[in-house]
């Protein structure tokens, strides 16, 4: 019971914009961006690269300055340093959805679009090919 309460729970609470920092900031339109987390390890500064969609209030109030807070982003995908390639993300808990603390955010900007469909092949990981 406690494996199906936990997921159950995170979902409610990214469904409902909790986790998005003050509810005024949602505004149900989302839009796809890329995004630099710089978050503090013991050892140092550890950056990771994610392009996603997130909701166009939130995006605005972190260009904005405001750092307080979570965001969540959804149709996550990532940049690889083994392959050099955009890799779609999943999670066996959550999918492809995950949340951040908005203070984490080194550098984010909009983007015109599904990173997966947007860029160049050669810089996109599609997965296994299914002509093998």
């Amino acid at each position: 019971m406690k494996r199906l309460l936990l997921p159950l729970v995170f979902l409610l609470l990214t469904t409902s914009g909790c986790f998005s920092g003050s509810s005024s900031d949602v505004t149900g339109e989302k839009l796809w961006i890329y995004v630099q987390l710089n978050i503090e390890e013991n050892d140092g500064i550890d950056s990771d690269w994610f392009y996603g969609k997130i909701d166009r209030g939130v995006y605005e109030a972190i260009q904005g300055g405001d750092t307080e807070g979570f965001m969540v982003l959804t149709e996550l995908r990532f940049w690889s340093t083994d392959t050099q390639k955009i890799t779609d993300y999943t999670d066996q808990s959550f999918g492809n959805t995950a949340t951040f603390r908005r203070e984490f955010v080194a550098t984010m900007y909009e983007l015109q679009g599904d990173p997966m469909k947007t860029y160049p092949a050669d810089e996109v990981d599609f997965g296994p090919s299914d002509a093998e």
